[in-house]
């Protein structure tokens, strides 16, 4: 009996939700809860700060000043529906990974290494173009001097490496024999 395709829907939720094994009708159930909590959280909070941004944008408080607290609070939320939305998953056991014999483990562990790798070089890939364009914007160097910079790169690369070695780690933890 051939393996029916998962849509890109569910690629794309499992790998938001880092599920790993089948999706089926409880996982599902549940990461629609989870959205739908997240959701309505972002909806409390946009609408309240579209109203506090109405009053500012009638005060003589500088628009520079509002519009960072408006960026770091937005910020703030995102990291705690992300906080959530991991801590949910990770309650409800929802990403946990099960291995059968020596051999899977192995697979999962070199399957694991892969996925660190890959995360590691898209942070390191965008850390250094945010980096980069924040220096262009404030610095009176050249961009050649600017992308081959050793103190930016190797500051970088110490953090993406750090950044590797934990999602690893986090990763590893989760696949149980």
């Amino acid at each position: 009996m051939k393996k029916q395709k998962e849509s890109l829907y569910v690629k794309f939720i499992k790998y938001l939700y880092n599920i790993n094994d089948n999706f089926d009708e409880y996982k599902k159930s549940q990461v629609n809860r989870i959205g739908n909590n997240s959701f309505i959280f972002l909806i409390v909070y946009f609408w309240l700060e579209s109203m506090a941004m109405c009053l500012v944008a009638n005060s003589s408080l500088d628009l520079s000043i509002v519009l960072f607290i408006m960026l770091f609070s937005n910020l703030l939320i995102l990291v705690i529906i992300f906080c959530y939305i991991s801590s949910s998953i990770s309650n409800l056991k929802l990403d946990q990974v099960d291995v059968y014999d020596e051999k899977d483990y192995r697979l999962k562990l070199k399957d694991t290494a892969k996925k660190s790798l890959i995360v590691s070089l898209i942070f390191f890939y965008f850390e250094r173009l945010i980096s980069f364009l924040s220096d262009i914007l404030n610095s009176s160097q050249s961009i050649i001097d600017l992308i081959v910079s050793p103190y930016q790169n190797l500051v970088g690369l110490l953090i993406t490496i750090i950044v590797g070695v934990s999602y690893y780690s986090k990763l590893r933890s989760k696949i149980k024999k």
